[in-house]
C-alpha cells in the first residue's frame, strides 16, 4: 500500500530547503500531507507536513504561516511534538517535526476500548499538561481531537512499560484564519475533508468543536477544554456526545443541545469522571474549567481517590442543570449507532431512583441527583427565569390555571351584581 501511494506522489524524493528529503507519504489531512523524511545533515528521520498548495507562497498567508509556525515552535514540553524547522521551498510551505513511532488516540480507542480509568486519566493528564504550557504562551490549539493525540510506547525510569502523549498540530489550525475580515454571509458555508473551514473563519473538526467556534467567535483556552470534554466523553462511552446526518447539523447541536450523560450509555462509568466531562462540555466558556491546569488537577484527584474538590464541581453542575429552550430533538439511538464512530459495546444505564434529598458533600450522589433533575425537566418548556432560578411548569398547567382564574373572576362579578 505504501509503495502504491509513493508511486503516484510527485513529491517523493524531493528535497525541501536543501535540508529534508521526502521518503514516504504517511497520510493526508485537511491542511496538508505528512511525509516521513530524512534530515540530510544529521541523517535523522523526521516528519514533514506540507501544506496544501492552494495558497500562494508570496501572499500574506505565507508570512503569517512562518510567523505562527515559529510561535508554535516555542512550545518546549515533553508532551508536545517538537517543531524542528519551518520553510518555503519554491512555493511549497512546510513544517519539519520530530517523527513519532506510535498510534493516535482514535486508533487506540478503536482497538482497545474500553480503556481503564487510570489509563484515561494518564493520557488526558499529559494532554492537559501540554495544553497548559501552550495556553500560557498564548497559543490555542483550536483543533483538539483524538487524531492529534499520539501515544508513543516507552519505558519509565524503572524500566517499566508506559506510554507518553504527544500533542500534534499545536497552534497550526490558526494558520488557516484569514488576515482580513470575511463577509459574515460567507461563514459556515464550506466543508472541506471533515474540517469546516468556512473560507478560513470556522476552524476545527465538527465532532469536537466548541459552541463559540461554531458561532465563528474567537477561540480561547477554554475552547480547547470543551474539545477535551468531547474526547473524555468518547473515551468513557466509545461514542460521541452528538451525532447528525450532516456536518452543519452536528455543529448546531454543539451550540444548542445539552449533551447526554455518559452514564446513560454505561452505568458503570465513574461518576466523578462524568462530572468532570460535563463541566468541560458546558455551553458557556465561563461555566467550564478556568484553565487546563484546573481540569488536570480534577482528573488527578480522581486518580488519587481524593474527591474533595469535586464536591463544588458536582454542585455547580446540579445548579446549572436546566433544559435548553428550542433545542432540536436528539437523533434516535439507532441512527446514532449508525453515525457515531463507536468502538465497542456499552451497557445501557439503568434509571436511578433518587427518593431522598441528596447531601451536598457527596460528589457521586450529587451527580446522580443531576441525572434525576435532567430526567424530570426533559421536554418541559422554560417559562420563567430569575437570577439563579428556573421555574419549569407544564404548558397545560398554565392553561388550566389561566382558565380557572377567569372563571373564578366571572363568578365573583356575578355574585356582586346580584347582591342587594
Amino acid at each position: 500500500m505504501e509503495a502504491e501511494r509513493n508511486a503516484i506522489d510527485p513529491l517523493i524524493g524531493r528535497t525541501l530547503g536543501g535540508k529534508f528529503r521526502l521518503d514516504a507519504l504517511v497520510g493526508r489531512g485537511a491542511m496538508g500531507a505528512v511525509y516521513r523524511a530524512s534530515q540530510i545533515a544529521l541523517k535523522k528521520t523526521v516528519a514533514i507536513k506540507v501544506m496544501h498548495g492552494d495558497r500562494p507562497a508570496g501572499s500574506t498567508f505565507a508570512a503569517r504561516f512562518k510567523r505562527e509556525a515559529k510561535a508554535a515552535a516555542r512550545m518546549d514540553h515533553p508532551n508536545s511534538i517538537r517543531i524542528i524547522d519551518v520553510g518555503d521551498d519554491d512555493g511549497l510551505l512546510y513544517i519539519a517535526m520530530e517523527f513519532l513511532e506510535g498510534r493516535n488516540l482514535l486508533e487506540v480507542l478503536r482497538a482497545e476500548f474500553p480503556l481503564t480509568k487510570d489509563r484515561i486519566i494518564h493520557v488526558l493528564s499529559q494532554t492537559l499538561a501540554a495544553l497548559a504550557v501552550g495556553h500560557e504562551l498564548g497559543v490555542v490549539h483550536r483543533d483538539m481531537k483524538p487524531e492529534n493525540i499520539m501515544l508513543v510506547a516507552t519505558k519509565d525510569d524503572e524500566g517499566n512499560a508506559t506510554e507518553i502523549v504527544k500533542v500534534c498540530d499545536f497552534g497550526v489550525a490558526k494558520l488557516l484564519e484569514p488576515a482580513d475580515p470575511v463577509d459574515p454571509a460567507l461563514r459556515g458555508t464550506q466543508t472541506h475533508t471533515g474540517n469546516l473551514t468556512a473560507h478560513g473563519m470556522l476552524i476545527g473538526t465538527p465532532e469536537y468543536m466548541s459552541p463559540e467556534q461554531a458561532r465563528g467567535e474567537p477561540a480561547d483556552p477554554r475552547s480547547d477544554l470543551y474539545s477535551l470534554g468531547v474526547i473524555l466523553f468518547q473515551l468513557l462511552t466509545g461514542r460521541l456526545p452528538f451525532v447528525a446526518t450532516s456536518k452543519i447539523r452536528l455543529v448546531i447541536k454543539h451550540v444548542e443541545e445539552p449533551p447526554p450523560l455518559p452514564t446513560e450509555f454505561d452505568s458503570k462509568i465513574d461518576l466523578r469522571l462524568e462530572a468532570i466531562c460535563m463541566k468541560a462540555l458546558a455551553k458557556r466558556p465561563s461555566d467550564r474549567f478556568a484553565s487546563a491546569r484546573e481540569m488536570r488537577a480534577a482528573l488527578r484527584e480522581v486518580l488519587d481517590d481524593r474527591p474533595e474538590s469535586l464536591r463544588l464541581l458536582a454542585a455547580a453542575r446540579l445548579e446549572s442543570a436546566r433544559p435548553q429552550p428550542a433545542a432540536a430533538p436528539r437523533e434516535s439511538n439507532s441512527g446514532a449507532a449508525a453515525m457515531s464512530p463507536s468502538v465497542g459495546q456499552t451497557a445501557v444505564a439503568e434509571p436511578l431512583q433518587v427518593t431522598e434529598p441528596v447531601p451536598t458533600h457527596n460528589p457521586v450522589e450529587m451527580t446522580q441527583a443531576l441525572r434525576e433533575v435532567r430526567e424530570r425537566l426533559s421536554g418541559r418548556p422554560l417559562i420563567a427565569e430569575g437570577p439563579g432560578l428556573a421555574r419549569v411548569v407544564p404548558l397545560w398547567g398554565v392553561v388550566v390555571l389561566v382558565l380557572g382564574v377567569a372563571v373564578l373572576t366571572a363568578l365573583i362579578v356575578l355574585f356582586m351584581l346580584r347582591k342587594p
